[in-house]
């Protein structure tokens, strides 16, 4: 077995972040911009405010959110098969 990670093998860790940071971004923002937005509601905002007020914050938690994720799908799906392999072939 060769110690060098497939293309392919490249592809679908992307294309699980893909899909991952897609589904889980709009329900982390969905949550996040209902708080958010039923909060500034409340206070009286006028709704282009809790517009733009919801649009930055689903910005700003996206970021953190994003980088957690790939963290962990490229330490599942890549890494570990690279330790594994290398620990394999030693």
């Amino acid at each position: 077995m060769s110690k060098t990670i497939r293309e392919s093998e490249y592809f679908l860790a992307w294309l699980v972040f893909w899909l991952s940071a897609t589904v889980g971004g709009f329900i982390v923002g969905a949550i996040i911009g209902a708080i958010l937005g039923f909060a500034l509601g409340v206070a009286g905002a006028d709704l282009q405010t809790i517009k733009i007020v919801c649009g930055i914050a689903g910005f700003i938690i996206a970021i953190p959110f994003s980088y957690l994720l790939f963290r962990w799908i490229v330490g599942a799906m890549i890494v570990k098969k690279s330790e594994k392999r290398l620990t394999e072939t030693t």
